[in-house]
Parts: C-alpha cells; sequence; structure tokens
C-alpha cells in the first residue's frame, strides 16, 4: 500500500500537537489554583468611622463571607491593634472568610527609619503568623526623585531583615509596586532587584498601567519571581471603576499571561474609588461583581 510521506509528517505533527496540548492541559490541571482574596481598602473607605477599624472589618468580613473569595487581606494599621490576633481569629472562625495578607508601606530607602520600621514589622510579623497570614505585601516608599545608591542599598538592607524574618515564620512576603518603582524605565524596581535577588514581586496591574507598564507584558517578563497579584480596573480616560469588568483594562490578556507563567498565587481585588464619586451600590455588590467577573475570565 502506497503511504504519502506528506500526510505522515502532518499525522506526525499533529500528534505532536496534541501531545504538547495534552501535556499543557494535564500540567494545568495538576496545578494549585490561585486563590481569590478581597483586599479591604474600598471598605475601609466606605465604612470607616473613627480610628477603630474593626467594625468597618467586621461588617466587610460578614458581607464578603458568601461571595467565593478564598480569603481577605488588609493593612498595616490593621495589624499594630492590640487584639488583632484575637479578633481576626474569632471573625474568621464565626464567618468562614480567614485574614491571608496585610500590606505595608514605608520609606524604607530612607536609613533614618530603619530602627522604626524594625521595632513596628517585627512583632506585626509575629501577630501575622499567629493569625495564620500567608503573605505579606511590601511597598518601599517613594522619595520623589531617583534615589541614590546609598538610599538603594539601605531599602535593600531592610528588605533582607523583613523577607528573613517572614521566612522564620513561615510568610510569602513580596514587593507591591505603585508607580515610581515602574517609572523611569523601571529603575527602582531593577535596582532593589539586583541588591536583593530572591525578592518575589505582587504588582498591582493598575499601577503598572499607570506607570504606563503593560501588565501582561510585566508578567511575562518577570514570570516565576510573580507570587501575588493586585486587580483593580480604570476607564480608558484613567479614572477608576467601581468594580472589574467595567473598564478598559485587559484582563483577557493578564489572565492568558498568568497560565503561561503557571502562575498559582493570590488574586486580590483591590477596589477604590476616585475622589469625590459616590457609589451607585452598596460595596459589597462591587465584590460581588468582581468576584463574578474573576470567575468568567480566570476561571476560578
Amino acid at each position: 500500500m502506497f503511504i504519502n510521506r506528506r500526510s505522515v509528517l502532518q499525522a506526525a505533527g499533529y500528534a505532536c500537537l496534541c501531545g504538547s496540548s495534552s501535556q499543557s492541559a494535564l500540567a494545568r490541571s495538576r496545578r494549585p489554583k490561585p486563590k481569590v482574596i478581597a483586599n479591604l481598602y474600598a471598605y475601609y473607605d466606605a465604612h470607616t468611622v473613627g480610628l477603630d477599624p474593626l467594625p468597618g472589618t467586621e461588617r466587610a468580613i460578614r458581607e464578603l463571607a458568601p461571595l467565593g473569595y478564598d480569603g481577605f487581606e488588609f493593612y498595616s494599621y490593621n495589624m499594630r491593634q492590640p487584639n488583632v490576633v484575637s479578633d481576626m481569629k474569632r471573625l474568621g472562625k464565626q464567618f468562614g472568610l480567614p485574614l491571608t495578607g496585610c500590606t505595608y508601606n514605608e520609606p524604607m530607602w530612607d536609613k533614618a527609619r530603619h530602627s522604626h520600621i524594625v521595632s513596628d514589622v517585627t512583632p506585626m510579623i509575629e501577630r501575622m503568623a499567629a493569625i495564620g497570614v500567608s503573605t505579606f505585601n511590601l511597598n518601599v516608599g517613594d522619595a520623589g526623585r531617583r534615589k541614590t545608591s546609598a538610599e538603594l542599598d539601605a531599602q535593600a538592607d531592610i528588605l533582607k531583615y523583613i523577607l528573613a524574618l517572614c521566612a522564620k515564620h513561615g510568610i510569602a512576603a513580596s514587593l507591591h509596586n505603585h508607580v515610581h518603582e515602574i517609572a523611569d524605565d523601571m529603575f527602582d524596581l531593577r535596582e532593589t532587584l539586583k541588591r536583593v535577588p530572591d525578592l518575589m514581586l505582587g504588582p498591582d496591574v493598575n499601577w503598572l498601567t499607570r506607570a504606563g507598564m503593560n501588565p501582561a507584558s510585566f508578567i511575562e517578563m518577570f514570570g516565576s519571581r510573580i507570587i501575588y497579584l493586585h486587580l483593580r480596573d480604570q476607564y480608558a480616560d484613567g479614572r477608576w471603576t467601581e468594580y472589574l469588568g467595567q473598564g478598559a483594562t485587559d484582563f483577557p490578556a493578564i489572565a492568558a499571561a498568568l497560565d503561561r507563567i503557571g502562575f498559582s498565587g493570590g488574586l486580590a481585588v483591590e477596589l477604590s474609588f476616585e475622589k469625590g464619586f459616590t457609589p451607585t451600590q452598596p460595596v459589597w455588590q462591587s465584590y460581588a461583581a468582581s468576584r463574578k467577573y474573576i470567575k468568567k475570565i480566570f476561571d476560578i
């Protein structure tokens, strides 16, 4: 029987392609799915009265618990509260929504602030460990100009201290960007990574966008170094939306890039409203709409 050589090669190529696709699908199915986390910024913005963050936190947990989030994150101010460990354990048990992350923003480049940062962050990390928090998002602060080599060295020194303390307590620390780390051809970020090569990243896709960086390109550029992501949407004119999916952010491209790098970390919905904006619906509904959009686009 005559067998056409081209047909054989085409069939072999098709088989290889199918095999590769099957292997990719198998690897994807075995990979842990990312966790979807609710960042409480919009809740505090809308509901905090006075200096006590606990009522706003409790309201947020109660309203977010049925919406399909895997956990929530808040801020260093919350973690400084004297009863935070017992309060978060109680609320997590009561509503079934655990505290999984905390964010921290200090001028780490300023060596004069290091003594304060050490005394501030050390008990904070111990409290996080006692609660069972798994992620710590770090912002190094904006000097308002390009930092000097000495300032970048100081920034790296305190980051190394925090990373070592987090590792001791089983907490994954990552660098959370605003605009200044990405602007100026990512000078601040690149210099930081030169000095702290094992530093993981937890980028904010909206601040990437506002700094002129394509989020999907950034994800592919840094690959497995990315262990966390903050999600916020904006319209084409740059104004923040009320919930994910309303604006011009290319979330399908972001989802595809995360899939290509094998991402299995945390996706935090961090809603924020422009100054003077009055929400058109209760805040929890914006978190609900955002969670549905993530399910649709990211399939989680």
